[in-house]
């Protein structure tokens, strides 16, 4: 997703991030457990379920865990 969190903002103000369908219009936007983001990136759309928030900032392998991939469907 974004490396930091200027250029995660810089997404949000571009438009390309949606929590539950509807576009994010603000960086500090309410985010919580069950909500589903939608991030255009330049390497594609992501859709994302938010499964747990962090206490603190976390580094990017623990951050992972906070979150399930909804593109992928078992074959």
């Amino acid at each position: 997703m974004a490396r930091t969190r200027p250029l995660a903002g810089v997404l949000v103000r571009s438009g390309a991030v949606r929590i539950n369908r509807q576009r994010a219009l603000r960086p500090s936007a309410t985010v919580r457990i069950g909500d589903v983001l939608t991030l255009a990136l330049p390497s594609g759309v992501r859709v994302l379920e938010v499964a747990a928030l962090p206490r603190a900032r976390l580094g990017a392998d623990p951050a992972s865990a906070l979150y399930r991939d909804r593109q992928h469907t078992p074959q």
